[in-house]
C-alpha cells in the first residue's frame, strides 16, 4: 500500500524537472490595436491556446509566461495576466485557451500612421508529463493623429488698380504629426479674381509657400475670407479648419484726366505769354 501512495507523490515532486514526454504546442491570435493617441491608452486582446497530446493521465499544472518584445521607445506596454496556469487533463489530449489584454500608452510624439512591428511571445517549461513549448505572433502599432493646427502667414492687405494683377503667397506650416492635405477656398471676392491650387499637401513640420494670383476686375473694396480645411492624408474624418482674412482694394487710375488738364493749362499759359509780348 505504501508503494502505491509513493508513486503519485513522486510525480508531484518532479514537475520542475521538465522531462515530459507528452508533446505540446501553443498558438496566438492577436489583433492590431487602434492607433495610439497621445493622451489616452488603447488595448487589444490576444487569445493563447495551449494544446497537449495523448497521455496526460495525471492533472498537473502548466505555467505560461506572456511578454511583448521589440517595443519601440515611444510607447509603454503592459500585459495582463503576464502569467497564467492551465491544468491539462484527459488521456487522449486536448486544448485550453486563455485571453490576455495588452495595454499601450504613448510616451512621446512620433509621426502618425507609421507601422511599428512588435511580437507577443508565450512560453512554458511544461511539467513532469508534458513537454514545454512556445509561440510568437507579430502585431503592429501606430501613433494616432495629433492635431496641433496649422500656421498661416499672409499679407494683411493688397491694393491694386483696376485691371491690374499681383501674386502673393500663403505660407502654410504643418504643426501636426502627419502629412496633411490643405484645401483652400475664399468667400466675398466681389470685384476680384483669384487663381491658386485648391488642394496642396504639406509634410509634418514643413512650411509650404502656395502662390495666389489676384486680379482686380473692377473698383472695389472688400475683406475676403480665406478658409483652409486640413486633414491627415487618408483620414478626412479628422478634418479641421483655419480662417484668415485679406483686405482688398482696387481703384481706377486717374492719370489720363490730369494729363489733359495739364496740357490745357500749359497751352493757355503759352498763348497768354505771346499776347503779352505783342502788347509791349
Amino acid at each position: 500500500m505504501k508503494k502505491i501512495v509513493a508513486l503519485p507523490l513522486l510525480v508531484l515532486l518532479l514537475p520542475a524537472v521538465g522531462a515530459g514526454f507528452i508533446p505540446s504546442s501553443m498558438t496566438i491570435d492577436v489583433d492590431d490595436p487602434p492607433a495610439i493617441p497621445s493622451d489616452t491608452s488603447v488595448s487589444t486582446t490576444a487569445d493563447i491556446t495551449f494544446s497537449w497530446g495523448f497521455g496526460a493521465i495525471i492533472p498537473l499544472p502548466v505555467t505560461v509566461k506572456v511578454a511583448v518584445e521589440n517595443v519601440p521607445d515611444w510607447v509603454s506596454v503592459s500585459v495582463s495576466p503576464a502569467t497564467f496556469t492551465i491544468t491539462p487533463s484527459g488521456i487522449t489530449g486536448g486544448e485550453q485557451s486563455q485571453s490576455v489584454s495588452i495595454t499601450l500608452n504613448a510616451l512621446k510624439d512620433v509621426d502618425a500612421y507609421v507601422s511599428y512591428q512588435m511580437s507577443l511571445n508565450a512560453s512554458t517549461d511544461g511539467n513532469f508529463l508534458i513537454k514545454g513549448s512556445q509561440a510568437s505572433q507579430d502585431f503592429y502599432i501606430m501613433a494616432d493623429f495629433r492635431d496641433r493646427g496649422i500656421i498661416v502667414d499672409i499679407p494683411p492687405e493688397v491694393s491694386l488698380y483696376r485691371g491690374e494683377q499681383t501674386q502673393i503667397y500663403l505660407n502654410i506650416t504643418n504643426s501636426c504629426n502627419a502629412p496633411i492635405y490643405v484645401e483652400i477656398a475664399e468667400d466675398n471676392t466681389t470685384g476680384f479674381l483669384f487663381s491658386h491650387d485648391e488642394k496642396v499637401s504639406v509634410q509634418p513640420r514643413e512650411t509650404k509657400a502656395v502662390p495666389m494670383r489676384i486680379k482686380a476686375e473692377q473698383s472695389a473694396q472688400t475683406d475676403t475670407k480665406i478658409t483652409l480645411t486640413y486633414y491627415p492624408v487618408g483620414h478626412e474624418d479628422k478634418s479641421n479648419e483655419r480662417v484668415v482674412y485679406l483686405s482688398l482694394e482696387s481703384r481706377t487710375k486717374s492719370g489720363g484726366g490730369a494729363l489733359a488738364i495739364g496740357l490745357v493749362i500749359v497751352v493757355a499759359a503759352v498763348i497768354a505769354f505771346i499776347l503779352w509780348k505783342k502788347t509791349r
